[in-house]
């Protein structure tokens, strides 16, 4: 990873200033939590992965919407990884290992 870029994610430039330190995230999340009620929200009520994915696209990002922040590409001039490439090889590999999985059950 360009280091310049490193250094900009673990100063933390890449959230809002108000979730740059651990402390003020935890609080946030509480509050958050606390806000939504998760066990009145049948979806995110037990949250695996999924569900947390859920619960952080859906309930998350809205919440902060309602407080006028968005989330977006930053613009910031950093030498920003391609993140359609490590998505496109993650896929590749899932799918690689999907089909050896398959292939070896086939000469079973």
């Amino acid at each position: 990873m360009d280091k310049d870029l490193e250094k900009w994610r673990k100063d933390g430039k890449h959230l809002p200033k108000f979730l740059r330190d651990f402390h003020e995230q935890k609080e946030f999340f509480k509050f958050l939590h606390e806000f939504n009620d998760p066990k009145n929200i049948e979806m995110i009520k037990d949250i695996d992965w999924v569900k947390g994915q859920i619960y952080f696209f859906d309930i998350c990002l809205w919440t902060l919407a309602r407080y006028g922040w968005t989330l977006q590409k930053s613009s910031s001039k950093q030498s920003f990884e391609d993140l359609d490439v490590i998505m496109r090889e993650f896929t590749e590999k899932r799918n690689e290992m999907f089909s050896k999985i398959l292939l070896d059950k086939k000469k079973d």
